[in-house]
């Protein structure tokens, strides 16, 4: 399964943050709404503003809200950068967000990748059985 890790600033759009989610998603192997992917992760001081919620509610998604403590655990597998450090105080967003939501065992299929206003990363989460 396909979990989406997303950054992004508030002037950041809906439909800027699907199109990326999107794209990501394809490069994934993973159609949006599809079985194959369940979330769409970024951090919780986003709650409320509705983008997250409405991009992941097109897209068919749950959204999943991570504290900053949570993304701050995710150090393999991301890139840090000073901007996120400096803006919201962890090193990664959409990295972190897809491996933490994704739990023990997850790995990124899809590194960071940007839009104007936003960052949208994808792991893959093992499945056991």
């Amino acid at each position: 399964m396909i979990v989406l890790g997303v950054g992004f600033s508030a002037r950041c759009d809906v439909g800027e943050l699907v199109d990326l989610a999107q794209g990501v998603l394809e490069r994934a192997g993973v159609e949006a709404g599809a079985t194959g992917a369940v979330c769409m992760a970024t951090l919780d001081r986003k709650r409320g503003d509705g983008l997250l919620e409405a991009a992941a509610e097109r897209l068919g998604l749950e959204p999943r809200f991570l504290t900053a403590d949570e993304l701050a655990t995710v150090r393999e597998g991301v890139q840090p950068s000073a901007r996120a450090r400096a803006e919201v105080g962890v090193d990664s967003v959409a990295e972190a967000a897809a491996l933490a939501a994704g739990g023990p065992g997850s790995r990124l299929v899809v590194g960071k990748t940007t839009s104007h206003r936003a960052s949208c990363a994808a792991s893959v989460v093992r499945v056991s059985g």
